[in-house]
């Protein structure tokens, strides 16, 4: 079958075989191109906002997964038995052996958590919670649903921004939700605001080979370190 290094979205450092990441599926939209490129980064990949954890397991998919509720969620949404199952079938439809609709795309765990970690959202993610608990009898009535605009789990949803997969069973699942499961869609709507900021989009990076000889590309980070010092430096950031 052949085994090969994965690449960080992000950071686009190597990703080797028992590496910790953060998965997410994704799911082509299908648009038509924009004049100037993508304008949101999830303009070309929808995202399905609720991580997977766990180990790059050496050929295009993941193993050692954290069992959560929100990979109880997926498991759900995609069909196929397992968390473990879902994933590789973002790889591969092996029914059909062909490519599936959906795609993984991996971040590093160590570049995710540093990117998070002045995410400071404990007053939005309570906030949702109480909504979905006032929300609960009113969820699977279309008609109420137009009149919560003010909701911030409805904005977060289904909001222009930022598109999910399965974004009305989405919605279903967070009024029947427990808090860490909302607390995931809240985050990861925040961590698709800092990839556009940082001029980023959801999207499978490419892979690579096994070869571990990747200094030309640890030279060329190291040169924008330089310039990005020097950026923060005029600016008074340092």
């Amino acid at each position: 079958m052949g085994c090969w290094n994965a690449t960080c979205m992000v950071s686009r450092l190597p990703i080797t075989c028992g590496t910790e990441v953060v998965g997410f599926i994704l799911e082509p939209r299908n648009r038509e191109p924009q004049f100037n490129g993508p304008i949101y980064p999830t303009d070309e990949y929808s995202v399905l906002p609720l991580p997977v954890y766990g180990c790059y397991n050496d050929y295009g998919a993941m193993e050692n997964i954290s069992d959560t509720q929100s990979t109880k969620i997926i498991t759900e949404l995609i069909g196929k038995g397992d968390i473990k199952s879902c994933i590789k079938h973002a790889e591969r439809d092996e029914e059909t052996n062909s490519p599936s609709k959906y795609r993984l795309a991996m971040i590093r765990r160590d570049v995710f958590d540093y990117m998070t970690s002045n995410l400071n959202l404990k007053n939005k993610i309570e906030k949702a919670v109480s909504e979905c608990n006032a929300l609960k009898s009113d969820y699977e009535d279309p008609d109420k649903l137009k009149l919560m605009t003010t909701s911030l789990v409805i904005e977060t949803v289904l909001g222009r921004e930022v598109s999910y997969v399965h974004r009305s069973d989405i919605l279903k699942h967070l009024f029947q939700a427990n808090r860490t499961v909302i607390a995931d869609v809240i985050f990861i709507k925040h961590f698709t605001y800092m990839l556009r900021e940082c001029r980023m989009s959801w999207h499978p990076p490419i892979s690579g080979s096994q070869d571990t000889n990747w200094d030309d590309m640890l030279r060329m980070y190291a040169k924008f370190q330089s310039i990005v010092t020097n950026e923060m430096v005029e600016r008074e950031l340092l």
